[in-house]
């Protein structure tokens, strides 16, 4: 078999001191995931001071979509998208911002990601895609932030009055001031 002379060889390697070549393929590819997390925390660090020291919202964005292109599975993307988003808003760019909020929605769901949806698409008067979004949230994210939970349910009924459709309305507003009254 050649299996056995090769094994031999490896051995006789790890004998004299030589690291295995699996090792050595290990700890390049830890070398290489450490550098793109490190470089992807320097995007998003520039991206934040754009916005916070310089109120560069566009710059912002480009350093955001760069961060979700080149490193769409780390821990940093999800807050690229979200952040996206919030930099619309601060552009006055709805659609861009429901767009980004979408894409937040759909590669990295989260009780936040669909609250400012629902809330950009309320904004917008899209109330029937909102009312999915608030729902959505509550319904996935029983656990989420207080907050957010007596947000959106005051802006279902909100929705709902704004459709005309005032019967589910005031049914809302009820179900809201019986659990959320003495807030």
């Amino acid at each position: 078999s050649h299996f056995v002379p090769a094994a031999e060889a490896a051995l006789k390697r790890i004998a004299d001191g030589e690291p295995a070549q699996p090792a050595n393929f290990l700890v390049k590819k830890f070398d290489q995931k450490k550098a793109a997390k490190e470089e992807a925390r320097t995007l998003l660090a520039q991206a934040e001071s754009s916005i916070y020291n310089d109120h560069d919202y566009k710059r912002a964005i480009r350093d955001y979509q760069t961060l979700i292109d080149k490193f769409p599975s780390t821990i940093y993307a999800d807050s690229a998208q979200f952040m996206m988003g919030m930099c619309y808003g601060w552009l006055f760019e709805p659609q861009k911002q429901i767009q980004a909020f979408q894409k937040a929605v759909e590669n990295y769901p989260s009780a936040s990601a669909h609250y400012y949806l629902a809330s950009a698409y309320q904004r917008q008067g899209q109330f029937k895609e909102a009312l999915e979004q608030y729902k959505a949230m509550l319904q996935n994210y029983p656990d989420t932030y207080y907050w957010q939970r007596l947000l959106a349910e005051y802006n279902i009924a909100q929705c709902l009055e704004s459709s005309q459709r005032f019967d589910e309305a005031i049914e809302q507003y009820d179900k809201f001031l019986a659990q959320y009254g003495e807030s």
